[in-house]
């Protein structure tokens, strides 16, 4: 993920969430692209900080919302406000969605993409850092972290991405030696900063498990991109 980029995103969503109450943005709440982190500061100019605590009935009353974004802004209440999301599986699984801008079942424990599990860690860090009195993130709790575990086992992932190294134990455990091999070569070329050279026809398992953390970091540029052109318009 681009370092820069995303201290920029953070400065501004701290500055933003900081800034007066009563400016109004209806546009943002009505679309249901609008990034689950600008919707959030959205709300907050318009509403006040005392949104925080609001019944959701009473907050949709008070504002211009779509039914979607209901959805999303009640997941980024509840990582303000009490981050289940950090220590219940269902919870992570249905934020990991609405994060990502895609609709979910509350029931249902939805396969999840290594990209938007990376992503929902971000918004998750931005959402509970300018809402917490502590500095300290959350731990994840062993249940995430193997619900995590199991879903970048399922996709061929050996070495968790840097956003999601918290269930590194986890996916350790489901790994057979030969994993555990190929694991220690990809944590090799990343110290070095350098990329397996491999046919185009015939990709090593190397140069896919670097391949698989090169998509990680492309779909976390392009969402930060579209969250700091987003956090432009309030």
């Amino acid at each position: 993920m681009n370092s820069a980029l995303f201290e920029t995103v953070l400065r501004k969503t701290y500055r933003l969430y900081g800034q007066k109450d009563g400016s109004k943005v209806p546009s943002l709440l009505t679309d249901d692209d609008t990034p689950v982190v600008a919707l959030f500061i959205a709300a907050r100019r318009e509403m006040g900080v005392e949104f925080l605590t609001m019944e959701p009935e009473t907050l949709w009353l008070s504002m211009e919302i779509s039914d979607y974004n209901k959805q999303k802004l009640q997941a980024a209440l509840t990582m303000a406000t009490r981050p289940a999301f950090y220590w219940s599986p269902r919870v992570y699984s249905l934020s990991v969605a609405l994060f990502n801008n895609q609709h979910a079942q509350a029931d249902i424990l939805a396969p999840c993409e290594p990209e938007e599990m990376a992503w929902a860690s971000v918004c998750a860090t931005l959402l509970y850092g300018v809402t917490s009195d502590t500095e300290d993130e959350p731990y994840y709790d062993d249940e995430v972290a193997a619900l995590v575990a199991v879903n970048l086992h399922d996709r061929g992932i050996v070495k968790a991405p840097t956003q999601l190294e918290f269930a590194q134990d986890e996916l350790d455990r489901l790994l057979t030696p030969e994993g555990l091999e190929l694991q220690a070569k990809v944590k090799s070329l990343e110290t070095t900063d350098s990329k397996a050279e491999d046919p185009i026809e015939e990709p090593s398992a190397l140069r896919v498990q670097q391949d698989h953390l090169s998509r990680v970091d492309e779909y976390l540029n392009a969402q930060l991109q579209v969250l700091e052109t987003t956090l432009g318009k309030l």
